[in-house]
Parts: structure tokens; sequence; C-alpha cells
């Protein structure tokens, strides 16, 4: 997702943006032009002067850069608001971007793949930090026998064969010639879920006691600091693309360990 996209206020910094990123940026905007189906020096009259694209044109430039519905939506949005004249009419137009914006900014649209967990389920899982480690650690051939499994995560195999049972209950794990191995996507909770505060906390204690050892290569990063409220949501966009950016590089690499990665970028009340 493009997150910098719904920070525009105008359609045509916007549509230069889309331009500059492009792999080919030089001779962009004649291919803009044929797709759209006007002439090369309109668009550039889009682009530096008070022309405006029309709603036609604007789909097809949402279509020709491939952007998600959301992001279309957003980007003729933008258009509308150019155009109109009507103050009552923009104002309506600059509430349905604010919504528009706060929707990109949660992450569980970003996880499509995954499935939700039923508060049962939840109530379990969240428990504490083994669960997710043991589900995470099947994916890892090396830690795919129970003993080293549960010496790994330092429990019991008591403990360990129950976690194990359960996650092969919900269809996350399986057991394969004695192997645990990983057999479905982690599934997860979202922003407005009681029980994802639960989740970073795990996560979040691990961390802590990580940065305690002097031997850990962890990197451990705390700043408080003051800013203007647009550049913290430049920077929360910054962390969004971020995110979509490891999971990009994660997604595809070999399982051969296990890692946590916390993000922490707030406004404190």
């Amino acid at each position: 997702m493009k997150d910098w996209l719904f920070r525009e206020k105008s359609y045509k910094k916007a549509l230069e943006r889309l331009i500059e990123d492009s792999p080919a940026p030089r001779g962009m905007i004649s291919r803009i032009a044929d797709a759209v189906g006007c002439q090369r020096s309109y668009l550039s009259q889009v682009l530096h002067s008070k022309v405006q694209l029309t709603k036609d044109q604007a789909w097809n430039i949402c279509s020709f850069f491939d952007l998600s519905p959301q992001e279309t939506k957003y980007f003729e949005l933008l258009v509308d608001y150019e155009r109109a004249s009507s103050p009552a009419y923009r104002k309506h137009l600059s509430q349905e971007m604010e919504s528009l914006r706060k929707d990109a900014s949660k992450l569980s649209p970003r996880f499509v793949e995954s499935t939700s967990f039923t508060d049962a389920e939840a109530v379990q899982y969240f428990a504490n930090w083994i669960p997710c480690a043991a589900h995470i650690l099947s994916s890892i051939p090396e830690f795919q026998d129970g003993a080293k499994m549960a010496a790994r995560l330092g429990v019991s195999a008591t403990v360990l064969n129950r976690t194990l049972g359960i996650l092969r209950s919900w269809g996350m794990v399986k057991l394969h010639q004695g192997k645990w191995q990983y057999a479905g996507a982690p599934k997860f909770v979202s922003a407005e879920s009681p029980y994802v505060c639960f989740h970073h906390q795990n996560w979040r204690q691990l961390a802590v006691e990580d940065a305690r050892d002097a031997k850990s290569e962890g990197v451990h990063f705390t700043m408080a600091q003051s800013m203007s409220r647009e550049d913290y949501e430049v920077i929360k966009s910054m962390v969004l693309e971020f995110i979509d950016k490891t999971r990009k590089v994660a997604d595809p690499s070999p399982s051969e360990m296990i890692t946590s990665l916390n993000i922490d970028f707030f406004e404190p009340r």
C-alpha cells in the first residue's frame, strides 16, 4: 500500500509522486496520456496549471498505476475536491478523505490472508507468549523435534505438548512422522479486540528482558520527543510502509530462527 498517498492534499502532487516513484519515470507523462486518452500537452497543463482532470481520466490514471481500491477512492476524492466549488461539498469530501486516512492506518487489512481468532481461541493463545512462539518454531526444521522445541522455549514437555495439542486442534500445526510442522498462516486480532493488548504485552516484556542481557545483539531504542501533528502523520506512514517492506522480505525467507519485531510509535495520553 502507498501510505504516503493518504497524506497528500493535492492529486496533482500525488500524480507527480507516482511518476517519480515509477520504475521508468522518463517518458511516463506520454505513457499516461496514451492510457488516459489525452494529449501529452494537456496532461502537462494538469500538472502545472489550473486545468483539472475529469472523473474518467482520474479513474484511468489509477488503473494505469494499478492503485488499490482504497487508493483509487482517495485519489478520486482528491480530484473531486479540487474541482468542487461548493464549500459544503468540499467539507463533505474532506470528511470522506479523513475517514479513508484512518482506515488506511489500520494494520488488520494488510493481513487479509490471515484469519481471525475466536474469543475462546484468543484467551488461550494470548495467555502468554509460548503458543505464538511454538507456532513459529514449528516452521523451523531444527526445532520441529518436541524435545528441542521445549528446550528452546525453556518449558517442560508437558506444557509444550499441551500447547501443541491446542495449536493442532486449530489447524496451525501438524504432527508428521514425529515432527511438529507448521500447518497454517498466523491468525490475528484486530486493534479493537480486547485481547490484542495481551499479545503486545507478551512480546514487549520479552523485549525488555532481552534489553537487560548485555550479550544480546538485539536493537532496542526508545526516544520521547515533540513534533508537529503533520510530521507525526509522516512518521506514522513511514512505520506502516516499513511494516509492509519487512513482510516482503520475511515471508519468502527460509525459516532458520525465531525473531520478534516490536514497533512502538504513539502519542502518550
